[in-house]
């Protein structure tokens, strides 16, 4: 029936531009920002069309605040509106769960804990509370452990984090719940272990340590990849070199989850709107190898000081959310960005071509 609701949700923002939806949900747009649905506006979607794109896979990271930001309910019902197929939180509050929950909103939980270090008990706990909002459940322990920031300054080996993971992945099967394998950082220099490197060798780890076919129903691979980040690696054949490196090492498939994708902007450097929503369409028109069962790809970030006003002067450079501003899909004032313009006008055009396909005039019900 929740299905039904969603999938009823869908239909009529393609018929109404997304006014409708907003109405259902008794969230009013604060600006319009309906797609331009002419002869001119581009269709992205044709039923026809074999391969998948990025847009067909899209989701959304919340925020880099611990519960989801301060205003869950203007980011759920924004993803839903985008058509988003999961949304990825930090530590999600019971709010955020609760919301997404009701609106079927799969929620991807980041645990975070500071330098990456695992509270058994605490991560436990976590996984219950989430599972009291939804069944199918995702919560990623770790991250990016190759980069020494995130490990507090202190190197932790492949090896090392095999054995804090398998400590995290003995959770998961007890609990029901998929731990996926630790994403991380892309790219090389100083403070960060190449991922081509640490990977591998951290995989090697795990096989040598477990018999992973015990815990098939609770293994998925777990990336970051960004473009404009380093200048030797595609985006597609990233993710396609460290699928295929992960399927030689641990001769399993896994699934696929994207959690942070998009475009890596330093904040030293001052992207126009234009040129990263440009950007940013090419990324979502990427079409996905077929071969590889990617669930989602989750774009960095839907909002960064906008959901915690008081954090709004984006001049504090001690601010530890200042380098995450830039790539905010929403400004500091609520204001969505060029990019996010783009980005619904894309989805409009998608649904408008896969529900009305002649571009017939389409009404949920008629006047008396």
């Amino acid at each position: 029936m929740r299905l039904e609701r969603r999938e009823f949700l869908r239909i009529a923002l393609a018929a109404s531009g997304g006014v409708l939806v907003n109405k259902l949900l008794n969230h009013p747009p604060a600006k319009a920002l309906g797609p331009d649905l002419s002869a001119e506006s581009e269709s992205f979607y044709t039923p026809e069309k074999e391969n998948l794109t990025i847009l067909d896979k899209l989701g959304l990271h919340s925020t880099p605040i611990e519960g989801g930001g301060e205003r869950p309910e203007t980011t759920i019902f924004t993803a839903i509106n985008l058509g988003i197929n999961f949304i990825v939180a930090l530590t999600p509050s019971e709010e955020f769960l609760k919301i997404a929950s009701q609106n079927d909103l799969p929620v991807i939980t980041r645990w975070y804990t500071k330098n990456n270090i695992l509270n058994e008990k605490k991560f436990r706990e976590t996984i219950k509370r989430i599972k009291k909002y939804q069944d199918y459940n995702i919560v990623i322990p770790f991250n990016e452990v190759n980069l020494l920031r995130e490990t507090g300054n202190e190197e932790r080996t492949p090896k090392q984090h095999a054995e804090e993971y398998i400590q995290a992945l003995h959770i998961g099967k007890e609990e029901d719940c998929i731990i996926p394998i630790t994403p991380m950082s892309q790219g090389h220099g100083p403070g960060v272990i190449d991922d081509y490197i640490y990977l591998p060798e951290m995989l090697l780890e795990l096989k040598n340590r477990i018999d992973l076919s015990l815990f098939k129903d609770n293994l998925a691979l777990c990336l970051h990849r960004y473009i404009l980040r380093r200048g030797d690696d595609d985006f597609i054949q990233g993710i396609t070199s460290i699928y295929n490196s992960t399927v030689d090492i641990l001769n399993m498939h896994l699934p696929v989850y994207v959690t942070e994708a998009g475009l890596y902007q330093d904040r030293k450097i001052l992207y126009d709107e234009t040129i990263v929503a440009a950007e940013t369409v090419k990324i979502l028109k990427l079409s996905l190898p077929s071969n590889i069962p990617v669930e989602t790809i989750d774009l960095w970030n839907f909002s960064g000081f906008y959901q915690r006003p008081q954090d709004h002067r984006v001049d504090n450079e001690d601010n530890p959310a200042f380098d995450l501003e830039p790539s905010a899909l929403i400004d500091t004032d609520g204001r969505p960005k060029e990019a996010f313009i783009q980005i619904e006008k894309m989805v409009m055009a998608k649904k408008r071509e896969r529900f009305m396909p002649n571009k017939q005039e389409f009404l949920l019900w008629q006047p008396d």
